[in-house]
């Protein structure tokens, strides 16, 4: 949905130009991401004796049918999301080309609620209902929607995105208790989601300056994609099974990811500054050289 948001634009070709580049930088990040954890899915199924059934285990038909159809790794579950969004943006593309986009937006709400009734009562699978048509498309369209109308929106007293928040919390916490599983969205979940996003718009300065801004802003790719190393180890290697990782394990494996983005950032971010500095020492020869063409031009008239 935030993608959304700051993707969308009211010029079709402003717009198309946007998701075509985004749509880039996702394959690559699809590509590289699968890539990463394959290497590290060898590595664990080395450490722990399975090393020659790699192969047998990863790329079998069923398992490459499940990556094509609904983007779900063969090395890590968590990376259906990039190769989600990947096709979501390409339907997109193919939806503005069709100039039928604005309407198509409209139709976000029911395919979400589509999605959390059949993960609920369907038959099938789990993840053929988590699919990018289902579930990341309309998503993405939300925000859009959410963009194209964000001045009326946010003209709106904020009593009516706040009170929301504050029942379906409550409503989530209940649909919890009733199902005893987080298996399955709720559609309480589903539609905090919105009330939360709306409730941002509507303070902009929340938060704002703060380290989860930060955090937000520059290390949540990272950490989207890194954090699932540290669960591997500690399930696979240290077999941790109990103690802080086993009562604490989502703040465990958040904060190890998040000292980890920091520290390459940071590294990164020294690596980057000189280049930086180099290119900016180039520039003043190529104003002087601009300088000079004048006389140079004045001379030969003379």
């Amino acid at each position: 949905m935030v993608s959304g948001y700051f993707l969308y634009r009211d010029d079709n070709g402003e717009l198309l130009k946007r998701l075509a580049k985004q749509a880039k930088r996702i394959l690559v990040l699809t590509i590289g991401a699968n890539l990463l954890y394959m290497v590290v899915a060898f590595i664990n199924s080395s450490l722990v004796g399975g090393s020659q059934e790699f192969f047998q285990q990863h790329f079998t038909l069923n398992k490459m049918e499940y990556f094509f159809l609904y983007n779900m790794s063969p090395f890590a579950d968590h990376l259906w999301y990039l190769g989600s969004l990947l096709y979501a943006l390409v339907i997109l593309i193919v939806l503005v080309k069709l100039n039928v986009h604005k309407y198509a937006m409209f139709l976000s709400p029911a395919l979400l609620g589509l999605y959390v009734y059949l993960s609920k009562n369907g038959s099938a699978d789990l993840i053929t209902y988590r699919n990018a048509l289902i579930v990341t498309l309309p998503y993405i369209m939300m925000g859009f929607l959410i963009r194209r109308y964000e001045k009326k929106l946010v003209n709106v007293n904020g009593l009516v995105y706040i009170i929301p928040v504050i029942i379906l919390s409550i409503t989530n916490v209940l649909e919890y208790l009733s199902s005893k599983t987080t298996l399955y969205p709720f559609y309480s979940a589903e539609l905090l989601v919105y009330a939360v996003v709306l409730v941002l718009l509507k303070y902009p300065n929340l938060g704002a300056g703060t380290r989860m801004e930060k955090a937000g802003k520059k290390y949540s790719l990272f950490i989207y994609i890194m954090h699932v190393i540290p669960i591997l180890y500690f399930n696979n290697v240290a077999k941790s099974t109990n103690g802080i990782v086993q009562y604490f394990g989502p703040i465990v494996i958040f904060w190890l990811t998040y000292v980890a983005a920091v520290v390459f950032y940071g590294i990164w971010d020294k690596v980057k500054k000189p280049k930086r500095q180099r290119n900016k020492v180039k520039k003043p020869k190529r104003q002087r050289d601009k300088i000079k063409k004048p006389k140079v031009e004045a001379k030969k008239a003379a």
